[in-house]
């Protein structure tokens, strides 16, 4: 059990290391925290409604909206409306956004990947293979949290 805590309270350091220099690189670029939160949603999950990127992001829809008004005024993003249903609209990178987002993750590289540059090959592996069990375990996780708020 004490293990758990002492992964716990670094796996918490490290994301608060990382989430403050994302805050700088959103600065660099022009950015606040939400837009770039929702350009990031975009690059995965291409034309999703404000709807569908406020439950991504645990957002209202109002403030989905306000942060998509100020990305299209940006041109980083175009609003599309629902063939099937007019009242629904999805959201889309345009091309500037994908180049931003596409730099913002380079500029992300640049700051993490020195960190693993310490590592031997072996241990980069081990990392690897204990990260993609972390990140399952998050996937299904999730996935069994959002059936039983749906149902």
């Amino acid at each position: 059990m004490m293990l758990s805590k002492q992964i716990q309270k670094l796996f918490a350091e490290m994301m608060g290391l990382i989430y403050e220099r994302e805050l700088r690189i959103m600065r660099q670029f022009g950015l606040s925290l939400l837009e770039y939160y929702v350009l990031q949603v975009l690059s995965f999950a291409r034309n999703s409604s404000l709807k569908e990127i406020g439950q991504r992001l645990a957002l209202p829809k109002s403030t989905v909206t306000f942060v998509a008004d100020a990305l299209e005024r940006k041109v980083l993003v175009q609003r599309q409306q629902d063939r099937q249903d007019r009242r629904v609209w999805h959201i889309c990178l345009t091309e500037a956004g994908r180049s931003l987002i596409e730099e913002i993750f380079a500029s992300k590289a640049l700051f993490l990947l020195p960190t693993f540059d310490g590592l031997s090959n072996a241990e980069a592996q081990a990392l690897l293979k204990v990260l993609e069990g972390i990140t399952e375990q998050l996937r299904e996780t999730h996935q069994k949290t959002e059936r039983s708020d749906k149902g």
